[in-house]
């Protein structure tokens, strides 16, 4: 705090008693004095004002503090030096009393003085409306729409990047590409591909508080493109994204039915002569999946009829995607939290069942066997990095819109490293189910062959190596190899609707482990379709496509029924 003139004066005392020879003037006084009645003034306005209003506020101090210093020193005079001999005892008595100073005139205490000057803030009114004006701004950064909680935010996060291309893309291009050797690209491509541009969405989306093109333009408008872009890949994604949820929800209905529909091949009285080869050829689940789910054509050119059971799916599940975004993802936690937490209940079921299966060894055996020598194909690597950018849904603005609920101060470093590999872990985890279910599915078909062909050798009246003679035709035995029926793996909807489905119609109770398989696809597909969506909303808000006063019900209503018309 600055010091009143008659402080001033007292310290001149007391330098003069300690002997200090500099002699000081009655100008070096009142300089000094104008010098600290501006720094104490201006230190109060130096965080708030600048420029021109800042010199203009000085100046103002300077005439007020010669004013002040003309009041003070009236009367005043200059104290003398004593010349007395003092012993250092009495001498640091005589520098610490203030008796010897001469009272002021006018009856203004030195304590009186101290508390005005404490009180005396001319610049309060102006400190106190640009403190509002500089909180003002955050809290309408907080506004908006926002999360309930961070759980909440961590499970729709995890249920968007955790889809069905975990459970039936990673396990094929695992064995596929060098079985255990493919984790070392995968892993090299989590760590310097995905998990730096997960970070990155989830920053940006958050601290700017926008959608992807918003913030893409308000960091650079040579940027808007990209927004623009990943609103438009996630359109197209949303589009097929829930013609596969119908095909699940159709799967999901039919599980109901005993027997289950893709459990034998229609009898002949039921079909044409032509489908009923075709089912004995290909077998029930994949004719099933064929001709009466997709009802394919035999080529692009030569379309058949409308598949209004397919059709009604699609409405229904776009109608079950619109009534969960009505009010929009940060509004509806319950379901968050179950197509979210449900998918894992049922692979801890699946993997609880898989180890008391016969051959899941060997089919977990087959899928980590390290293949080094693929690791030196590009298409190894090309394909892991793929698969990160598929799985971490990564460039479709959904992350991006869904950061941008959380608050400004939100950890976002330590939610993307829970999430990334929360994902990670998932994929590996349903890897291992799927092809310990396969394993043992390979072992009944192994352990069918060496049975028939057993069979056919103790009816024979000549065999030899790989033949058999009964009655008087001569027949081939088939090769048993456990090993070529464990290569017979699928991807994509093959592992899903036909390889799967074949497994579980060797279960007993099939109609239980059907629903469970089919409904955890249908929920893992249903979070993802949020997220993806939600790029989209976000998208069309940034583009100001709707009008600010129509209500969010109708905008995602629109965009829900423009999707399911095209799709």
């Amino acid at each position: 705090m600055a010091c009143n003139f008659s402080q001033l004066k007292r310290r001149q005392s007391s330098n003069s008693l300690l002997g200090k020879k500099k002699s000081v003037t009655e100008e070096d006084i009142k300089d000094q004095f104008y010098r600290q009645r501006v720094r104490s003034r201006s230190r109060s306005i130096g965080k708030f004002e600048g420029g021109r209003e800042r010199v203009q506020k000085l100046k103002q101090i300077r005439q007020n503090t010669e004013a002040n210093y003309e009041t003070i020193h009236a009367g005043i005079e200059p104290r003398k030096p004593l010349k007395v001999a003092f012993s250092p005892i009495e001498k640091a008595e005589s520098v610490g009393s203030s008796t010897g100073l001469p009272p002021i005139k006018g009856g203004i205490t030195e304590e009186e003085e101290e508390e005005k000057e404490t009180a005396d803030d001319v610049f309060e009114a102006e400190k106190e409306g640009l403190t509002k004006e500089i909180k003002q701004p955050d809290k309408d950064e907080e506004q908006g729409e926002t999360w309930d909680s961070k759980l909440t935010f961590i499970l729709a996060t995890i249920g968007y990047a955790v889809g069905l291309g975990n459970v039936w893309r990673f396990p094929y291009l695992a064995q596929k590409n060098g079985g255990g050797a493919f984790l070392i690209p995968y892993c090299i491509a989590l760590l310097f591909l995905g998990l730096p541009l997960f970070v990155l969405e989830l920053a940006i989306g958050q601290r700017l508080r926008k959608g992807s093109i918003g913030v893409w333009k308000q960091i650079s408008p040579y940027l808007g493109g990209l927004g623009l872009a990943s609103g438009a890949v996630a359109f197209n994604v949303a589009l097929y994204y829930n013609t596969i949820i119908a095909w699940c929800l159709k799967y999901l209905v039919q599980s109901f039915f005993v027997p289950l529909p893709w459990s034998a091949c229609p009898g002949q009285n039921e079909t044409s002569v032509e489908n009923y080869r075709e089912c004995q050829l290909a077998g029930p689940t994949a004719y099933f999946w064929y001709r009466e789910t997709l009802d394919i054509s035999t080529d692009v050119e030569s379309p058949e009829n409308i598949n209004w059971t397919i059709g009604i799916c699609l409405v229904s599940s776009w109608l079950l995607v619109y009534l969960a975004m009505v009010k929009g993802i940060t509004e509806s936690p319950k379901v968050v939290y179950i197509t979210a937490i449900f998918p894992y209940v049922v692979l801890v079921i699946f993997f609880f069942r898989a180890i008391t299966l016969k051959g899941m060894g060997d089919g977990i055996i087959h899928l980590f066997t390290p293949k080094f020598s693929l690791l030196l194909d590009p298409m190894t690597w090309l394909e892991a990095g793929t698969q990160i950018f598929f799985s971490l849904g990564l460039s479709f603005g959904s992350l991006i819109a869904y950061s941008s609920y959380n608050p400004v101060t939100n950890n976002c470093l330590r939610d993307a490293f829970i999430v990334a590999f929360t994902n990670c872990a998932t994929s590996v985890f349903a890897a291992i189910i799927i092809f310990g279910i396969m394993g043992f599915k390979a072992h009944k078909t192994y352990d069918a062959c060496v049975f028939s062909n057993q069979q056919l050798m103790n009816q024979s009246s000549l065999s030899g190596e790989g033949w058999v003679v009964v009655g008087e035709e001569n027949i081939t035995l088939p090769v048993c190899d456990l090993q070529e029926q464990l290569e017979k793996s699928a991807s994509g909807t093959g592992l899903a609707f036909i390889l799967f489905t074949d497994a579980v119609n060797q279960f007993p109770l099939s109609n239980i482990w059907s629903l469970l398989f089919f409904c955890m696809l249908f929920t893992l597909g249903l979070d993802s379709q949020f997220g993806t969506l939600q790029g989209v909303i976000q998208a069309a808000t940034d583009l100001k496509l709707f009008p600010e006063n129509m209500r969010k019900e109708v905008q995602t209503g629109l965009i829900c029924g423009t999707c399911c018309l095209l799709s």
